[in-house]
């Protein structure tokens, strides 16, 4: 178990974290890291996150084709972010996946489009053209990128009165929509042949980054 960071980071913390990831997607990967959910609901609306959020969120745009398609993408952009020297998990449930950067945790929802609907954390009735391409903005001085149209998403996502805050927004996935998320989640054997994968890099290379396997979302640190 790795030793909690301590306090809450702050706004920038998160940001400058955000700032480097954001810099190796694009410069290494060709991919632009986007704000998503609660982080861009903070950020597009107050221009900050939401006090008590505990995470941050961002995504970015997957042209997978199919739920499998997608599940293997993952894998190897995570295999691609270990060898860039950043520690990455899956969720407890083998959600796809955490990265580390420094003492900041980035909780990536890839958005991936899949029989007429976007795919992401929920199930959305958005088309691509709402996300991609990401269009640049301006938060406490750090550039961050946000949905093409971000207003759509978030209408979408938390109703038409997202403007207004309120502290009783849950999700409800129908058990179509749950299903189908659950296949692009990681197996047990799936995570271990990661986690090898990981020490079998760093025995070669030990500044590479660290596949921690699953993590509990509630929890700060890695585990």
């Amino acid at each position: 178990r790795w030793a909690d960071a301590g306090a809450e980071p702050r706004d920038r913390e998160y940001l400058a974290a955000y700032a480097k990831a954001r810099a190796f997607f694009e410069e290494e990967l060709g991919i632009k890291l986007f704000l998503s959910y609660g982080t861009l609901l903070g950020c597009y609306r107050d221009s900050r996150l939401i006090p008590g959020d505990d995470d941050f969120d961002v995504a970015f745009v997957s042209h997978a084709t199919s739920p499998q398609h997608f599940k293997d993408e993952c894998q190897e952009i995570i295999k691609a972010v270990l060898k860039g020297g950043f520690d990455s998990r899956v969720a407890v449930d083998g959600r796809m996946f955490h990265l580390r950067v420094d003492d900041v945790v980035l909780d990536v929802n890839p958005f991936w489009f899949y029989n007429g609907r976007a795919w992401s954390f929920d199930a959305h009735d958005l088309d691509l053209d709402v996300f991609d391409p990401p269009a640049p903005m301006d938060v406490g001085g750090f550039e961050v990128y946000i949905p093409a149209k971000a207003e759509l998403f978030l209408a979408e996502n938390y109703g038409l009165d997202w403007r207004t805050p309120r502290s009783d927004f849950q999700y409800h996935r129908t058990q179509a929509d749950r299903a189908l998320l659950r296949r692009v989640r990681l197996g047990p054997s799936e995570v271990l042949a990661l986690t090898e994968y990981s020490e079998r890099l760093r025995a070669v290379d030990p500044s590479a980054g660290r596949f921690h396997g699953y993590g509990d979302p509630a929890r700060p640190g890695f585990y």
